[in-house]
């Protein structure tokens, strides 16, 4: 749980559904197993779960990429995760917003969107070169608020050292916000 790899956001997003942040970036350098993570999706997922409004309309999945590279991407874990919770976890995919993906990940996930079949590639979305302010204007259309979103990606959010999310409106957090 304090890799922090998948975290819930606070509250549900504008249309009732809960909102789970993901970035695969903290995986580099640390020690991890494949039970573990798997156990900590788990636990993020019922937390989201509780959430009735979520049961019903889904979860969304926020994506951020910038600067991930191949490595980043643990294949066996992603396989661990798809195959612990498929069929089993009452959790319906909403959207998946992905934020910032390499060039080589758009190539691919053309190719594997024709695999993934419409229905599925229509609730993925892909933000690369968009501003944030695009960006955010993309994500409202979502019921999905700037003041709701990561400082990652110039929201309002900042993940605290103790394992929460906090309101960012300091100067320090908007300085942050402003460098994507």
């Amino acid at each position: 749980m304090s890799i922090a790899f998948l975290r819930l956001l606070p509250d549900t997003d504008g249309t009732g559904r809960c909102n789970i942040y993901i970035d695969p970036r903290v995986l580099e350098g640390k020690e991890y197993n494949n039970e573990g993570m798997v156990r900590a999706a788990w636990l993020t997922l019922h937390e989201a779960l509780e959430t009735e409004s979520t049961q019903q309309k889904g979860v969304v999945f926020l994506v951020y990429l910038e600067g991930a590279l191949l490595r980043h991407f643990d294949r066996t874990l992603v396989k661990h995760l798809a195959n612990s919770i498929r069929g089993i976890l009452p959790v319906r995919v909403s959207a998946i917003h992905m934020f910032y993906a390499p060039y080589l990940f758009e190539v691919l996930f053309d190719v594997v969107s024709m695999l993934l079949g419409d229905r599925l590639t229509k609730r993925i979305k892909l933000y690369s070169d968009d501003e944030q302010t695009v960006i955010h204007d993309k994500l409202m259309d979502f019921g999905i608020f700037p003041s709701r979103l990561p400082s990652e990606l110039g929201g309002g959010l900042r993940f605290a050292d103790d394992g929460k999310w906090k309101n960012c409106v300091s100067e320090e957090c908007i300085k942050d916000s402003s460098r994507k």
